[in-house]
């Protein structure tokens, strides 16, 4: 695959950030850093889901309309650009980069992580993500030519996390980047014998656990 395709969405139709604003109890997410204590120490491959604004999206977003959100955003917006029967990761991954840090622990590609190579990525800013505060990634496997993942909010990117060689800059700005990413892997390439479990939640990696299967014909 190796590509990074950026597109829009409209905000009105998938107002995701109304939903994360409301488990955050504020419309300044990028000032999320001064609202809450983060004073954790620069993340690690330890710490990097488990900070206390981790733990407040993980425990609280079944509780807002967001799940709801995202199911329909793969139908309508995801599906339609594979047009085949797609395995989704079941609940996103939450990503927050306050100044000064990072949101993932180091530079990597999600196929050492255990992920399959047939795997592709979808980077859904929450916030605007921009230069020192979003993912930068190589442009061909192995290449090493970081650059950065710039985009705004009510753009989404899908990529080639799986190969990519990707991670983060430590944030040089003064505001915090909030996003949410996923997987999606075509049905057709699922190996049930062979998946493994997530680095970091060691979760199994498979249909009922991970991922849920959304068919072409249900769309």
């Amino acid at each position: 695959m190796n590509r990074k395709e950026k597109h829009p969405y409209d905000l009105d139709r998938y107002c995701f950030r109304d939903e994360i604003e409301k488990i955050f109890d504020t419309n300044q997410l990028e000032k999320i850093h001064e609202i809450e204590k983060c004073d954790f120490n620069v993340l690690n491959l330890e710490t990097d889901q488990t900070t206390k604004l981790h733990k407040k999206f993980y425990e609280n977003v079944g509780e807002t309309n967001f799940l709801n959100l995202y199911k329909n955003f793969l139908k309508d917006i995801i599906l339609p650009h594979f047009n085949v029967d797609l395995l989704y990761q079941k609940i996103p991954t939450f990503r927050v980069q306050v100044p000064n840090n990072l949101s993932v622990a180091e530079f990597h590609n999600d196929k050492s992580y255990s992920h399959s190579p047939y795997e592709v990525n979808i980077f859904l800013p929450i916030t605007d993500a921009k230069e020192t505060y979003t993912i930068w990634a190589e442009s061909i496997e192995n290449l090493g030519d970081y650059s950065p993942m710039n985009a705004e909010y009510g753009e989404y990117y899908i990529w080639d996390g799986a190969n990519l060689k990707h991670g983060n800059k430590i944030n040089q700005s003064d505001i915090s980047r909030f996003s949410v990413d996923f997987r999606v892997l075509p049905y057709s390439k699922y190996d049930e014998d062979n998946m493994k479990e997530t680095i970091t939640t060691k979760t199994k990696l498979k249909l009922g656990s991970y991922f849920e299967l959304m068919e072409v014909n249900d769309a």
